[in-house]
């Protein structure tokens, strides 16, 4: 890993806003769709403080402007978004808007980039790309012209509004095509498309990208793409987040973050899929204590199990967020990921499957079966306390530990 790192994606000191590790994000998309509005947006910040929930970044997600790539609120579902924003900050939030490298044709903007010959083609014409909305133009992020039209946009959205962050979704190298016609060599193919987008994040302090490839070591959240609500791995769910986030840790993205707690396909929602209580708390239970989760599902609107849970998670996050911001910092400053193997802290392989280590000091051995109320963890050397309980155990050994739906399965090691 240390050679791959130094030679590939070798880090800087630099890492996301503390901010993004201390507290939740939460995301518009799930609660609004494509209803995006001011009321909308507001009334879902306020339930979250009135659930008892901290403040956090709050995503206004796809469906704020009147056309993909127009870089400013719809007016007539965002009357005042100065007052909006100012409002969401006055609650504590800070707030980030959806975009991505793509542009609906024969918008204004679109003219303006074409004039410009900012955007992508192919055998000289304008390409489309075929995305989850539609059909759309690119913009080619290896221009620097087109680079600093885009950092021109979010700065205005910046100084005009009070908006802090973009969550870059989109940009996925299957969407591009290798061979087309860009400014820069390294976008002729789909992999330096998506690489040249996700360097644009670096710049913003509150950023998040979906996909992007070769910009490991970047001081860049990258949200593990979207789950469905489902158990299995197999099937795109929930069982797949602790294994995808401890690959991105250990090639080059170690600051990452689960999909939206519960998942957030649109799929699911098309299909009417029901939601299954069990499986949104296992989520919310397994995300708590990675580098950094995301909410979107309105989990807190009803008191209940669900809701109880949440809240509970919540405080064991915030009583750990000291310890994560260090782990935050240590990773920027040498490398070593926020979270770890088994295998990379203490060369050894258990056969016991979804544990992890959060630094050094915090074992996690989150439930990811549909109706198991216990864990087997294996213990490295040392002593381990299990925090639900307090029971002290020795390492270098398996053990099974009691899960009730309402634990999340973690130890901290006893110093000597």
């Amino acid at each position: 890993y240390a050679y791959l790192r130094d030679t590939y994606f070798p880090f800087d000191g630099r890492h996301p806003d503390e901010f993004l590790f201390r507290r939740p994000q939460y995301c518009t998309w799930m609660a609004l769709g494509e209803n995006q509005t001011r009321e909308g947006v507001l009334a879902f910040a306020q339930s979250v403080l009135d659930a008892g929930m901290p403040a956090g970044e709050l995503i206004i997600d796809d469906g704020w402007t009147d056309y993909v790539g127009q870089f400013d609120f719809a007016k007539s579902r965002f009357d005042d978004p100065k007052a909006m924003c100012a409002r969401l900050r006055a609650l504590g939030f800070r707030v980030a808007v959806w975009m991505t490298p793509y542009v609906s044709p024969d918008s204004p903007n679109f003219r303006a980039l074409l004039k410009k010959d900012f955007l992508v083609k192919k055998e000289g014409e304008c390409y489309l790309a075929h995305w989850w909305d539609g059909y759309s133009a690119c913009i080619d992020f290896t221009n620097p012209g087109a680079r600093e039209w885009v950092r021109g946009k979010i700065a205005s959205l910046m100084t005009r509004y009070g908006i802090e962050g973009v969550k870059m979704d989109g940009g996925d190298p299957r969407l591009y095509e290798n061979g087309l016609e860009t400014y820069g060599e390294e976008g002729r193919t789909a992999n330096g498309l998506a690489e040249a987008y996700g360097r644009v994040a670096a710049g913003f302090a509150l950023s998040a990208l979906r996909s992007t490839a070769k910009c490991g070591g970047l001081p860049v959240m990258q949200r593990i793409a979207d789950r469905y609500h489902a158990w299995e791995d197999e099937k795109n769910g929930f069982d797949g987040i602790v294994k995808k986030s401890l690959v991105m840790s250990f090639t080059g993205y170690p600051y990452n973050c689960p999909d939206m707690i519960g998942g957030g396909q649109i799929g699911d929602i098309e299909e009417g899929v029901a939601e299954d209580e069990e499986l949104n708390i296992r989520y919310m239970e397994a995300a708590v204590l990675l580098p950094s989760f995301q909410f979107s599902k309105v989990l807190w609107s009803e008191e209940g199990e669900t809701k109880r849970v949440v809240l509970k998670m919540l405080a064991v996050r915030k009583k750990y967020s000291d310890y994560i911001a260090e782990c935050v910092k240590h990773c920027a400053a040498t490398g070593e990921p926020i979270i770890r193997t088994m295998l990379y802290q203490y060369n050894i392989l258990p056969a016991e499957t979804g544990q992890f280590l959060l630094g050094e000091e915090i074992l996690v051995a989150p439930v990811v079966a549909k109706g198991a109320r216990e864990k087997d963890v294996y213990l490295p050397e040392g002593k381990w306390r299990y925090e639900p309980t307090g029971e002290e155990y020795a390492g270098n050994r398996k053990i099974t530990v009691p899960a009730p739906l309402d634990e999340l399965p973690y130890f901290v090691q006893i110093k000597e």
